[in-house]
């Protein structure tokens, strides 16, 4: 789709301008990732990732030019808009933002009040709301570097990433830009973001963190399964699901949600149609009933763990303030949710596993 949209462009630019002996497509720089990292001064060093569409073999002519169809400009300063009007004076040209689907932060910087620099991405024109945002273990330069064996850019790798196009898992929750700050400005849910980590230095990025915020900094992190109940307490698409419980492999094929209070007192219920993956043997009736209550106790479990952890560092992903505040019919601050009413709270949590298939799942 995104070499579409920049085929759409180029096509474009060549009707509009009609004949000329300049390559209009060179007088645009394409920006298609941001990358922010902080400077030792205390500024911010941005990265962005621009593309060379002559270079991309699924664009240029005879397979695409030999050159590199992507390159990094970096520029340091205090604000946004202050370092991009330095990058449209190096390069000479017209800044293009339509492509940029994703920003990234750095760590560093998620621990030093991300929300300024998030609220002035959504000030410019120049970006989008509905770009992704993430956080990198480290600084986001490596990432942007990354050359990713299915795509000719990290970008389109993200962005399939990101939206679900590649990797239809419910490991990976991403948020918009602007839904990120509007977590920040509510009472009742807290901001989160995906961690993305190159490792080693190899050809390759991993999502198996979630970064949890509270007043503006990252206090803390859930790992792949953790993210995975989040996204079903947070009624999200059913994407695939895999739990592994004693060796063996269990996937959910649907699943239901309820989340109430009455009072003090939560109830969570979840009800989760599973499929027992590789098994070729045939089970009884008893070792099914079995098998639904030994997972119906682990899951259990693991969603206490999950809201202790919550408790514990203040956040609330969910938005379990958001049900307490309407069914109690009460107003009440963040401060006060999570500091208060959310800890003490009684959580009665309820999960029916139904093993609706035996066997390999496709």
């Amino acid at each position: 789709m995104r070499r579409f949209i920049l085929i759409v462009l180029i096509l474009g630019s060549t009707l509009i301008s009609g004949c000329s002996n300049k390559n209009e497509i060179d007088e645009i720089t394409f920006v298609t990732i941001i990358g922010i990292n902080k400077t030792k001064d205390s500024g911010i060093e941005l990265n962005a990732l621009c593309a060379v569409p002559r270079n991309f073999s699924s664009i240029g002519s005879n397979g695409g030019g030999k050159g590199e169809p992507n390159y990094i400009i970096s520029e340091q300063g205090n604000s946004i808009s202050n370092i991009l009007e330095k990058i449209k004076l190096k390069e000479g040209k017209e800044l293009f933002f339509g492509q940029n689907k994703i920003i990234l932060f750095s760590d560093e910087l998620g621990n030093d009040n991300i929300n300024k620099l998030v609220q002035e991405f959504l000030h410019l024109s120049e970006f989008q709301p509905t770009n992704w945002i993430g956080i990198t273990d480290g600084s986001t330069t490596e990432v942007l570097k990354l050359k990713p064996n299915s795509t000719e850019s990290i970008s389109d790798f993200l962005d399939s990433a990101f939206s679900g196009g590649g990797t239809n898992t419910m490991g990976i929750l991403p948020i918009y830009l602007y839904r990120f700050y509007s977590l920040h400005l509510e009472n009742g849910q807290t901001p989160y973001a995906m961690v993305l980590k190159r490792i080693n230095n190899a050809n390759f990025i991993s999502f198996d963190k979630l970064a949890l915020f509270r007043d503006n900094k990252i206090v803390g992190s859930i790992g792949s399964n953790e993210i995975s109940f989040l996204q079903m307490l947070l009624g999200k698409k059913l994407k695939r699901v895999v739990f592994e419980v004693k060796k063996n492999t269990y996937s959910v094929t649907n699943y239901k949600k309820s989340i109430s209070f009455s009072g003090d007192s939560l109830q969570i219920k979840l009800n989760l149609d599973m499929a027992i993956e590789g098994k070729s043997t045939k089970l009884t009736k008893n070792s099914i009933f079995s098998i639904e209550n030994e997972l119906e106790k682990k899951f259990e479990e693991r969603l206490n763990s999950l809201l202790i952890k919550f408790k514990d560092l203040r956040v609330d992903p969910i938005g379990l303030g958001k049900y307490y505040m309407f069914n109690n019919s009460k107003e009440l601050t963040e401060k006060q949710w999570l500091e208060h009413n959310f800890q003490n709270i009684k959580t009665d949590i309820q999960v029916n596993v139904s093993i609706k298939k035996i066997g390999k799942m496709l």
